[in-house]
Parts: C-alpha cells; sequence; structure tokens
C-alpha cells in the first residue's frame, strides 16, 4: 500500500515540473511554427510573433467605382453631300461644286423703231453666257448677243421723194453684265431676276434704191447703251454637268450716236447729190432667249 501511494506522489511531482516548464501560451497567439531543413526541425521561439498577412492590392484591371465615366467628344457634323436625303437650302448642297456656267443662247429679239415711218421686224439673236456664282443667292451674268432686224422702208421715206430704199438687215452686237439676285425652291432650280446694262453696235448695210434717184452710200453704223431688267429660271437637267435656262427681258435705250441715225449727203446717180436722212432710234429692247450652259 505505502509502495503504491509513493508511485502516486512520484507521478503527480514530475506531472507538476513539466506543467512549470512550459510558460502559458499569449492569447491568440498562433501555435509555434516548423520549419524542416534536411533532416533538422527547428521550432520558433516562443517570443517569435507571426508577422501580419498582407492584404492584396486592388487589381489595375479593375474599373474605381468611385471615379466619372470621361466625356465623350461631340459628333462630327456631317457635310451637306453626305445627308440622306439632301437639304434643299444647306449651304454647299450644290453651291460648293457649282462656280461657273457657260455655253450659248437663242432667242428672238425685238427692238421697235421710233416713229411710224420706217420698221424694224423682230429677228432671230444668238450668243453666248458666262454666270458666276459670287454668293448662294446671288450670280453675275456676262453676256454677248447678235441679232439681225429686217428694215422696211417706205416710198420717199428719208427724204428722198420718189425714190424706193431697199436697206439690207440691220446687223446688231451686244456686250453686257447683269446681276441676279437667285432663289432656290429645289438643288437643280434656280429663279432669278436681274438688273444690267449692255453697250450695243448697230451696223447698217449700203442701201440700194429704185425710181427717181440711184443713190449710192457706204455701210453706217450706231452705237447706244441699253438698262435692262429680266426674270428667268435656270434647270440643272444633267445636275452638276448641264442646264437650261429660260429669260424674258426688256431695256430702255439711250445715248445714241453715230451716222446711222444722222442725216448724210448721197450720190443721187445723176452727177448730182441729195441728203438721205438717217435710221430711226430703236426705243426699246424686248428679249425671250433659251440657254444651255456647262457647270463647271
Amino acid at each position: 500500500m505505502r509502495r503504491s501511494l509513493s508511485c502516486l506522489a512520484v507521478l503527480a511531482a514530475a506531472s507538476s515540473a513539466a506543467g512549470q516548464a512550459a510558460p502559458p501560451r499569449a492569447p491568440g497567439a498562433a501555435p509555434a511554427a516548423a520549419t524542416k531543413h534536411g533532416d533538422a526541425t527547428d521550432d520558433l521561439d516562443d517570443d517569435d510573433v507571426a508577422p501580419p498577412a498582407k492584404v492584396a492590392a486592388p487589381s489595375k484591371a479593375e474599373p474605381d467605382r468611385g471615379a466619372k465615366p470621361k466625356a465623350l467628344p461631340p459628333p462630327v457634323v456631317p457635310r451637306a453631300d453626305e445627308q440622306e436625303p439632301r437639304p434643299v437650302f444647306g449651304a454647299g448642297a450644290t453651291e460648293a461644286e457649282r462656280h461657273l456656267e457657260i455655253g450659248p443662247d437663242f432667242g428672238i429679239w425685238s427692238r421697235p423703231a421710233k416713229g411710224e415711218t420706217v420698221e424694224y421686224a423682230p429677228g432671230f439673236a444668238w450668243g453666248a453666257h458666262v454666270r458666276a456664282e459670287l454668293l448662294p443667292f446671288l450670280g453675275l451674268r456676262a453676256y454677248f448677243d447678235n441679232s439681225t432686224h429686217a428694215v422696211d422702208v417706205p416710198r420717199g421715206a428719208l427724204g428722198l421723194d420718189g425714190t424706193q430704199i431697199e436697206q439690207p438687215d440691220l446687223q446688231v452686237f451686244q456686250l453686257g453684265a447683269r446681276l441676279e439676285p437667285t432663289f432656290m425652291p429645289a438643288p437643280t432650280l434656280r429663279l432669278w431676276a436681274g438688273v444690267g446694262v449692255a453697250w450695243a453696235r448697230a451696223t447698217a448695210p449700203a442701201p440700194s434704191s429704185t425710181g427717181a434717184m440711184q443713190i449710192r452710200h457706204a455701210d453706217r453704223s450706231g452705237v447706244f447703251l441699253e438698262y435692262s431688267g429680266a426674270l428667268g429660271a435656270t434647270w440643272d437637267f444633267v445636275p452638276r454637268w448641264l442646264a437650261a435656262t429660260l429669260s424674258v427681258s426688256g431695256g430702255l435705250l439711250t445715248d445714241p450716236s453715230g451716222d446711222l441715225f444722222d442725216e448724210a449727203p448721197v450720190n443721187d446717180g445723176a452727177g448730182g447729190t441729195a441728203k438721205m436722212g438717217g435710221l430711226p432710234e430703236f426705243s426699246a429692247s424686248y428679249v425671250a432667249q433659251l440657254g444651255v450652259g456647262l457647270i463647271l
């Protein structure tokens, strides 16, 4: 019995000594880690503290939800020729390509004579024009025209009693310019009104006569100015290539001068001379024309 109690006392003393040899573990402390080096294992000292765990940095690929999105640039304004349907009054719809229009003109020209004795008949006219686009709503037209007018001289007129004068057709050449304010109801249609001025020269070939006197005389000519107004419409029947223009105009003639309108001495065919009156001045000018133009 005594031996048993002695064994129990020895075991209790050994257990108490083992408990005093191991110090208590701090609260929350991690257990000691062991590292292997070769075949040996080293335990961490009880006083060592495990380093704090590293926090992973946010990925650069992830968007910052707190940042504001970048503003997009404004859209580019489309050109007029890129818009569908194409604008009617948009700047540059056709004006951007249209700089000049050049082509021939044909029509009927009337230039009545002053007075009731000699008459000038309407005649065929031909010519050409160049129209420049100064602004989308304003054009400048330069033109020239040639026209012929039959002349009817009654017997005994121009101061030659008993003599019939046969006067060949008058030839009239005119060179002018006109400003044309323009309205475009459609990209291929232009309506315009114009005001302009022109210089003209009329030539009368040498006349012949029958009756009491056989006169002989050279060609005569005269010049004058014409101030005119016009109305017209231009249609691009082949867009950006060909255009047709229909116009009417009227004008007042001023400042006539030259031997065409003056009295002149003529040879009477019998060795003497006589006085032949000049042809009458023009009272007005009227024309209806059709023109075709190449768009440049």
